[in-house]
């Protein structure tokens, strides 16, 4: 069963089948199923790979093994409009099976796929040349990201010319959480000085918290 896998016998397998000492269907079956290993095998660890993203985003890891929710929650992370897992969805079911339309739909995931590395990227303090690798190697790179000490900063803008084509908002507003908490905090602690005592005080607060002084 192990020499299935040794892609090394491939040749010797089709010089076999074509002197009819091995069967077709089996030499086929036998690298279908391989190729259905290693299907599955991308799959989990591209999956593995957004746990740690939506981890540091404050959203539900779960999530990453979810079919379509979990790229709806990847735009929500990096601030991509999630009108593009719709559109995606519908090219794909529309278009996916149709000779030459199909290359819509095939356009259409890959610029996503693009703006989303990009976003990402940018989301966690990284540029646009992170950004490209992201796009090219996007499951290594999303580990970097999530097990390394790269911080999550909320989703970023940035222009999405498609959508502004049709008048649509390509920016969405604060999803993550840990953004939202964020940009309260940065808000509410704005730093000023009590006129008493010259001590620096919170912008929410109505007393001084060294003198007691009304602020």
């Amino acid at each position: 069963m192990s020499n299935l896998f040794d892609l090394g016998n491939f040749a010797t397998g089709i010089s076999d089948v074509l002197n009819g000492d091995v069967d077709i269907f089996s030499f086929v079956l036998s690298y279908i199923l391989i190729v259905f290993w290693l299907v599955i095998i991308f799959w989990f660890v591209d999956c593995l790979s957004r746990c740690f993203i939506f981890r540091k985003a404050n959203k539900n890891v779960w999530a990453a093994f979810i079919p379509i929710y979990s790229k709806y929650v990847e735009c929500e992370v990096c601030g991509v409009n999630t009108m593009w897992v719709w559109i995606n969805l519908i090219l794909s079911v529309v278009f996916g099976g149709i000779p030459l339309l199909g290359i819509v739909s095939l356009v259409a995931d890959i610029y996503v796929k693009a703006i989303i590395a990009i976003r990402m990227s940018k989301s966690f303090g990284k540029d646009s040349l992170f950004g490209f690798f992201t796009f090219i190697f996007r499951p290594i790179c999303y580990f970097i990201l999530g097990c390394g000490s790269s911080q999550y900063i909320g989703p970023q803008q940035m222009d999405d010319p498609v959508l502004q084509m049709f008048g649509i908002e390509t920016n969405l507003n604060s999803t993550s959480d840990n953004y939202e908490v964020n940009n309260n905090v940065g808000y509410n602690n704005e730093v000023k000085y009590c006129s008493s005592c010259g001590n620096p005080v919170n912008s929410s607060e109505n007393y001084c918290a060294y003198c007691g002084n009304k602020i």
